[in-house]
């Protein structure tokens, strides 16, 4: 009905204010063609990282994610780059980043330890 009823699809278009959508990158073409069908221009927000799409077994295409970025970057729209990562240490880091590095499907970026991390017994002040 979204597709083939204009107006039933402008009525649920109209219903939401704003969509955000968490980890883009796991979604499928079928999910994604469903969110463009009722989210409005300029009322959308998307989460993700092609890097961490892990729902291959239910059809993710990052694709999805890589091609709405790339179309909202020729919109002149902003896309902010998160790389800094307040959870894991310098070392844990500097491991994954070496790890994946070209490694096939992993776009190359950078994680960079946010946080200061004190060892054991420390306390840093």
């Amino acid at each position: 009905m979204l597709t083939s009823d204009d107006a039933v699809r402008e009525r649920i278009r109209d219903s939401f204010d704003h969509v955000l959508m968490d980890e883009l990158q796991d979604t499928n073409r079928p999910q994604w063609q469903l969110l463009d069908l009722i989210r409005r221009s300029g009322r959308f927000f998307a989460v993700g990282d092609i890097n961490q799409s892990i729902y291959g077994f239910r059809y993710a295409d990052p694709l999805v994610f890589q091609e709405y970025r790339e179309r909202t970057v020729a919109a002149g729209c902003t896309v902010d780059e998160l790389r800094d990562n307040y959870r894991s240490r310098p070392e844990i880091l500097a491991l994954v980043n070496s790890v994946f590095a070209g490694q096939d499907g992993v776009e190359p970026h950078t994680l960079a330890a946010a946080s200061v991390f004190y060892g054991y017994g420390e306390s840093g002040g």
